[in-house]
């Protein structure tokens, strides 16, 4: 069968005014080869033309097809026209649809046919023509719909409990109303506050630099040592498309790393205002990639409390305004700089918030992890059922 015996190429153009909000894909919300996304935008903030999509179609980038961006629509939306938005026709589900143009056979087949050698787009005159097994449709395998909407509720559970840790934060070394010895709000229940170096805090706390309770790991490995050996690896590419790390031999990976523990926290020297911050849990033995710094806490307890604080606002702004670089998209922060860095501190606070904080974190962990596997189990159905 040919493939438009089976889809429809849907390009109804969104027709909205300036007010409208409207959850918003384009190509860079779009992952490589995952079949995920990394989060969306809204139809105010793009000005050009934008083609509508309902929950369930497939959405597949037409530019550059060899990137090989393909999701399964999670809700209702709009998405640019760079975008091919295929719907199945009467007869056929997403479940049945969704492996074919999610496998590399389709990626090869559009990119082959693509047109234009700089900017390269797949040509739907080609595609429309690409053959389809009858047999795959008869026998779908799995119910790709539910794993993705499994994926997008792991990444709304994980985005509200990173945002209850951060008012946590702000609660208790911003506004100083962490429990007194009552259980009520500090600062709101009257207690008593000093002045140090212009700011205020409370009494019996100092103004400290993360220096005080953090070194720098600067340990190195060279892996083409090991050539094969497999590493869990913290890349920043591999990171901004799975939020984790990846697997690598020693052989492929072609300059020193950084070694990792579980008792290390992962900050990103480069272009800081991505905030790509890592909590390693349960990682073993791992390296990371140069343009990390490898936080070490020297005191007990505080690693939560490190995460967290290199999470806020705050923080990354003050990185971002000290980065430097020749290039506006490659600038870097120094770790000596993340290290003189001023937080309001007192020991036994900080360690109790860290004891509150640790099973949230760790929660968002499990989540992420639990996607990534989600992600994997999807594309090895694909690759079995798509050969």
């Amino acid at each position: 069968m040919k493939l438009k015996e089976v889809v429809d190429l849907k390009q109804e153009k969104a027709i909205l005014s300036k007010t409208d909000k409207i959850k918003y894909i384009g190509l860079e919300h779009i992952q490589k080869e995952t079949l995920d996304i990394n989060g969306y935008g809204y139809s105010n903030e793009v000005i050009s033309d934008k083609y509508t999509f309902k929950k369930g179609d497939i959405l597949v980038g037409r530019l550059r097809p060899y990137f090989h961006k393909v999701i399964l629509a999670p809700f209702d939306g709009v998405c640019s026209t760079e975008i091919w938005v295929f719907r199945p026709k009467n007869g056929y589900s997403s479940n049945q649809i969704f492996p074919i143009l999610a496998s590399e056979r389709f990626i090869t087949y559009i990119t082959n046919t693509s047109t234009g050698t700089r900017m390269p787009r797949a040509d739907w005159n080609a595609s429309k023509r690409f053959r389809v097994d009858p047999n795959i449709l008869k026998n779908p395998n799995g119910d790709f719909s539910l794993i993705g909407e499994k994926i997008e509720t792991n990444k709304e559970i994980a985005k509200s409990l990173e945002e209850y840790s951060q008012l946590l934060f702000y609660k208790w070394f911003v506004d100083f109303n962490f429990p007194n010895k009552e259980g009520r709000p500090y600062k709101d229940s009257g207690g008593e506050m000093k002045e140090i170096a212009g700011k205020i805090v409370p009494i019996g706390w100092e103004r400290a630099p993360i220096g005080n309770f953090v070194t720098i790991n600067t340990e190195t490995i060279n892996p083409q040592e090991h050539p094969n050996k497999e590493f869990k690896y913290f890349s920043i590419p591999v990171y901004d498309e799975t939020r984790t790390y990846g697997y690598d031999l020693g052989s492929t990976i072609k300059s020193n790393k950084y070694k990792v523990n579980d008792n290390n926290i992962l900050v990103s020297k480069l272009n800081p205002w991505f905030n790509r911050v890592i909590y390693p849990m349960d990682t073993g033995e791992a390296i990371c990639s140069t343009e990390f710094t490898v936080w070490n806490p020297v005191v007990s307890n505080h690693l939560e409390y490190l995460y967290v604080l290199a999470n806020t606002t705050k923080f990354t702004r003050t990185c971002t305004k000290a980065s430097i670089g020749t290039s506006n998209s490659h600038k870097r922060v120094r770790p000596e700089f993340m290290l003189k860095y001023m937080v309001p501190y007192k020991r036994d606070i900080v360690t109790k918030f860290n004891e509150l904080i640790k099973p949230i974190i760790q929660k968002i962990h499990l989540v992420k992890m639990e996607n990534q596997l989600l992600v994997e189990t999807r594309n090895l159905l694909i690759k079995k059922l798509i050969r």
